[in-house]
């Protein structure tokens, strides 16, 4: 199925299933292990639902934390970010292990920008 059939695809079954049922179909797609550009397209939809069962998203994201590829850790770290608001979600308590601090506001924008820092001088030391 290329970009667009998938995009149609999930479009119909949006319509005709409920938010859960979409939820748990976009979940069983990504776990299915699907190429880069369908898991891209289908990862954007999981965070737009994650409010269906923000802890399944939160597990389901956290071993992105732990990738060979820096970029996709820091992207998972952005992911997972976005879905703790408070220090009670899954999300909250799997960042503070990962990072070794509690992600709070106030350290958010120093956390990033050192990690971001670090991220991008790693490819420099190599040159």
């Amino acid at each position: 199925m290329n970009k667009d059939e998938l995009k149609q695809h999930l479009e119909t079954c949006r319509r005709s299933l409920s938010e859960e049922e979409f939820f748990s179909l976009i979940l069983c797609m990504l776990e299915n292990d699907p190429p880069k550009e369908t898991r891209h397209l289908l990862k954007s939809r999981l965070l737009t639902y994650s409010f269906v069962d923000e802890d399944r998203v939160a597990r389901y994201l956290e071993p992105g934390l732990y990738d060979i590829d820096p970029l996709k850790r820091e992207e998972t770290v952005l992911d997972l970010l976005t879905l703790a608001r408070t220090s009670n979600t899954s999300a909250y308590k799997i960042l503070t292990k990962f990072l070794g601090e509690e992600p709070t506001r106030d350290k958010l924008e120093k956390l990033i920008e050192e990690r971001l820092l670090k991220l991008f001088s790693y490819g420099k030391d190599e040159e």
